[in-house]
């Protein structure tokens, strides 16, 4: 079974599989909205505590802007931040052209003569930035559902976001962005994951960010995730959902290449 919301009829059929009713038995108005959903929910738990979601296909797609045409991508799979700037890799190699390095183990990253502990967050707020980007947020990420990436902030169908949070620390980082806009081609790697392989606040899964959901205070995390998975495919069905859904991989994990459902070249005209 695949949880795909890329698109409407994806996201329909997931729902039909996963419930086992059709269209016309969930797509009813005592089902809609928060309330109908739990509706819903109330009439399918025994059927649902059966479903063994471990080895469900949950598609998403990553968007890169590439100057190998998704060569690195192909061979080693979607690495995070972290593999790609220690590894001997494009991105860390034009970087180190540009007289960029960075010392992760150590937390330090320098130009030329300036040099900046990546911990001391609060000098400046481009630090900030290719800080937390380097400790925090450098997993590899992707979209459940985007129907307009070309209007997604930052650009990140051109170069790696990396590039413009580096180069508001480093005006001399910018030439490199630049070139690398205009150098590249646009790709959607649609892949799919594992539960086993999601960071589980994907799901909501925290003590702070808990989904809403009735009853979620005594639901397993297996239900739960079943219970989120369930409620976005039946808005995304629905066509309800209006802003893109992000999926966020484990610190550490990659996504290996056997795992690719495909990649697309993209074209955008400005």
């Amino acid at each position: 079974m695949e949880f795909d919301i890329r698109s409407l009829d994806s996201a329909k059929k997931f729902v039909s599989e996963f419930t086992g009713m059709t269209e016309q038995e969930y797509n009813i108005e005592k089902f809609d909205g928060f309330d109908g959903f739990e509706l819903l929910w109330d009439v399918l738990p025994n059927h649902i505590k059966e479903i063994d979601i471990s080895d469900l296909r949950i598609v998403a797609f990553h968007i890169t802007g590439s100057l190998d045409e998704c060569k690195e991508v192909k061979e080693n799979g979607l690495v995070d931040l972290q593999k790609v700037l220690s590894n001997d890799t494009t991105l860390s190699r034009e970087l180190k052209k540009a007289g960029v390095q960075i010392d992760i183990a150590n937390k330090l990253v320098s130009c030329d003569d300036n040099s900046y502990a990546l911990d001391d967050t609060e000098s400046s707020r481009a630090l900030f930035f290719v800080s937390n980007r380097l400790l925090n947020d450098y997993c590899v990420n992707g979209f459940f559902f985007n129907d307009d990436i070309f209007s997604y902030g930052n650009m990140v169908y051109k170069r790696p976001e990396f590039l413009m949070n580096i180069g508001e620390l480093f005006p001399k980082v910018r030439s490199l962005d630049e070139l690398w806009k205009r150098k590249s081609k646009s790709y959607k790697i649609n892949f799919y994951a594992t539960v086993e392989q999601i960071a589980k606040f994907t799901f909501g899964l925290s003590n702070e960010f808990d989904p809403p959901y009735r009853d979620g205070g005594i639901l397993s995390d297996d239900m739960k995730i079943k219970k989120w998975l369930l409620s976005y495919a039946l808005e995304r069905a629905r066509d309800n959902l209006v802003t893109e859904k992000f999926l966020y991989i484990k610190n550490g994990v990659i996504i290996p290449p056997e795992q690719f459902i495909s990649i697309d070249e993209l074209n955008y005209e400005e």
